[in-house]
């Protein structure tokens, strides 16, 4: 009964680190060519799935169409990413990736997490007029307002 509560300690000596310890380049592929991929398509089901539910077109408060852009600025970072990813895993230093990286991932990553910031300030500064000020509410959260942003 005693071997039960210490059965991680017995499997830690047969899992093979020679591998790793001798090529510590195998972290890279593992993280960038196989975690981060993964994560990505996560984000990018999850996210495919808020644009759909909020292009509906029920939900018509200006919350819902910064909301819906944020969504559209997340894919597409995460596009970017996880693209970058799988090229830094599996063929890091290659001519086509570092193009790809310095000329489209770089620009538009750079593009759509900034929009992305600017969406979730936007949807803050919003919140925040609901709460202090809900009588200016009316005239300054408009989803005419919201698109123009």
């Amino acid at each position: 009964m005693a071997n039960n509560t210490f059965f991680m300690i017995d499997l830690i000596p047969a899992i093979n680190l020679s591998s790793l310890e001798k090529d510590p380049a195998i972290y890279v592929k593992i993280g960038q060519g196989i975690v981060i991929p993964i994560i990505c398509f996560i984000g990018i089901i999850c996210n495919s799935l808020t644009i759909i539910v909020l292009s509906g077109g029920q939900l018509k408060q200006s919350c819902y169409s910064y909301l819906f852009a944020l969504a559209i600025a997340d894919l597409l970072s995460l596009l970017l990413f996880g693209i970058n990813g799988i090229g830094r895993g599996h063929y890091p230093g290659r001519y086509g990736w570092v193009v790809f990286e310095r000329f489209v991932y770089f620009p538009c990553g750079f593009a759509t997490t900034t929009a992305s910031i600017i969406l979730t300030v936007a949807v803050t500064v919003e919140r925040f007029i609901y709460l202090y000020y809900p009588h200016r509410a009316k005239r300054y959260c408009t989803r005419k307002l919201a698109r123009r942003i």
